[in-house]
């Protein structure tokens, strides 16, 4: 499981975070899949976290449902990709 984010800020701009949970094997493929998605600007500060990196700083931005899902004891289901982007400006 690959765990993408951007946590993009600017002063004036507001802040964006975008974030991708794949299956995909790869740390290459999961990067191309991120920057189809968010594009090159959000690409270039993305990071590649651990499971553990991503719950304690990003799992606030996940639905409930899916966060069950990542967390069955089963384990995820054979096929799981999850993306969302979030944009805030109080400027």
């Amino acid at each position: 499981m690959q765990y993408l984010v951007s946590d993009y800020f600017a002063t004036g701009e507001g802040r964006c975070v975008s974030i991708l949970i794949t299956q995909e094997k790869e740390k290459v493929e999961a990067a191309k899949q991120f920057l189809e998605l968010f594009g090159d600007w959000y690409f270039q500060g993305a990071e590649n976290l651990t499971h553990e990196e991503f719950w304690k700083k990003y799992h606030a931005y996940m639905p409930l449902y899916a966060k069950r899902l990542l967390e069955d004891v089963a384990g995820p289901p054979g096929m799981f990709n999850f993306y969302t982007q979030l944009y805030i400006n109080f400027s």
